[in-house]
């Protein structure tokens, strides 16, 4: 189904001019003075570098990409100049000579990284045929026109099993593995130009869950850290430059978003709702571009949202929200261990496969309902809902709680899940405020003169909890 057409050298392109050869860019009068020929001398950048020319600057193809012109030009200006023994303005000519290499192939909208069904990989670019679920490597060439290079490789004969079996399937549950493959393989299609499936994730768990190893670890193999953002939720709400930080761009993640509110989510849902957008970067002149990141979060507790969003449907149905349950040992061996070239290509044949499969049905394979997706958020974001998730189960009539001897409880169980003290109300009144929106209402039992400050709920302790029996 998927195979290698060839090796993939990096090509140097043409125009590789030996010292000999620039008699051809200037001339000699009789008095010995030397002339240099712009026009020549240009046509060897231009057929050496295969220049495009876009928003004023020129960007120059070398070592299977393309990148800004970072000196190149006066540089072999510098060194003709020499050869000729030319004793004019370096700056003149490098000026001139710069002219007719803008001028060469100018670009009105950003012409990188967009060439049709292509991936630019470690050992190729792997060009897709999304109706057949195949894929050829090819070797890069300037006409791909890539800015960066992925550090993933392509193998059709890797093995998936080892990154599955021994990190991707322990971190979450049986349906919801296919969500940690479903987000590199949108990242892929939104890539190619299909979508916007205007969906993002949230990883939400206890330390050491495998968060971390998933969202920094497993997507710097596939991409690269160059090639991902670090754009947390709450700034995309404020700062309206992180377009030019997420341009270009594969994965945009934040590894720890803060518990901090969430004050403007319409900013984020323009972002994922399309793929253009105006590009803006301090000091620089804005310009019509294209953003495709998949964006992803990881949180031990996720923000509070405004009221207004709570019954938002299009903000929850921008997310799947994915739970970390299990706790592993500290091992910082384990992401070289696991995570190497050989099972990273087979891991990438596995997410081509949930690509292909996205394609074909024309929807993402896993999804959830906005709703559920704000029950588990809501609840995630209140430690009080967390507690009771926890450590109690619904009752059929409604039972009293000590109030001091609950806001203790409470107290303990923060501590030990290390919930950030921003959350954590330190006194009887704040915390009777939190455990009203979960149901927990004050109440008055006994005589009038002796009467115990209570709460009443319809929840009971669930029989293994061990903040049950504390004083």
């Amino acid at each position: 189904m998927q195979g290698t057409e060839e090796a993939a050298p990096v090509s140097t392109g043409p125009g590789e001019v030996s010292q000999d050869d620039y008699t051809a860019l200037y001339t000699v009068s009789e008095k010995g003075k030397a002339r240099l020929d712009f026009q020549r001398i240009a046509d060897v950048l231009i057929a050496r570098y295969e220049p495009v020319t876009f928003n004023g600057a020129v960007w120059i193809y070398t070592g299977g990409l393309y990148r800004r012109e970072q000196g190149e030009i006066l540089s072999f200006v510098s060194e003709v100049a020499r050869a000729a023994l030319f004793e004019g303005s370096l700056t003149t000519v490098a000026r001139e000579v710069t002219a007719y290499v803008t001028a060469y192939n100018p670009a009105h909208d950003y012409p990188f990284d967009n060439y049709p069904d292509a991936l630019p990989l470690s050992n190729g670019v792997l060009l897709i045929n999304w109706e057949a679920a195949a894929a050829v490597l090819h070797p890069y060439a300037p006409k791909y026109r890539f800015t960066r290079r992925w550090p993933v490789a392509f193998d059709p004969d890797a093995d998936p099993a080892p990154v599955h079996d021994q990190a991707l399937a322990l971190y979450v549950g049986d349906e919801e593995v296919t969500a940690l493959y479903q987000l590199p393989a949108q990242a892929l299609l939104q890539f190619c130009g299909f979508g916007p499936f205007k969906k993002s994730y949230i990883f939400e768990g206890p330390t050491n869950g495998g968060k971390s190893t998933y969202i920094e670890h497993f997507l710097n193999k596939l991409f690269g850290a160059e090639n991902i953002a670090g754009v947390s939720l709450q700034e995309i709400g404020f700062n309206r430059f992180v377009s030019g930080s997420l341009e270009n761009k594969v994965i945009n993640r934040c590894d720890d978003l803060a518990d901090i509110p969430l004050r403007n989510v319409g900013p984020f849902k323009t972002l994922t709702g399309g793929f253009s957008h105006q590009i803006e970067r301090k000091h620089e002149k804005d310009y019509p571009g294209r953003i495709t990141a998949v964006h992803c979060f990881a949180t031990n507790m996720p923000p509070e949202v405004p009221d207004n969003v709570a019954f938002d449907s299009a903000f929850w149905g921008r997310f799947v929200y994915i739970r970390f349950n299990n706790v592993f040992a500290v091992d910082p061996g384990f992401p070289e261990r696991v995570f190497t070239p050989e099972n990273m290509a087979g891991a990438l044949n596995r997410i081509l496969q949930e690509a292909f499969a996205i394609r074909t049905g024309g929807r993402l394979t896993f999804d959830q309902d906005p709703s559920g997706v704000k029950d588990e958020w809501q609840t995630a974001a209140n430690p009080f809902e967390r507690f009771v998730s926890s450590e109690m189960e619904p009752a059929k009539e409604a039972v009293l709680f000590d109030k001091g001897k609950l806001f203790r409880q409470f107290l303990a169980w923060c501590d030990e899940n290390e919930i950030s003290p921003r959350k954590v109300p330190n006194t009887i009144t704040g915390f009777t405020q939190m455990v009203f929106q979960s149901g927990f209402q004050p109440v008055r039992r006994g005589k009038r003169q002796e009467r115990d400050r209570m709460y009443e709920a319809r929840y009971t302790w669930a029989a293994g909890s061990r903040f049950r029996e504390m004083i």
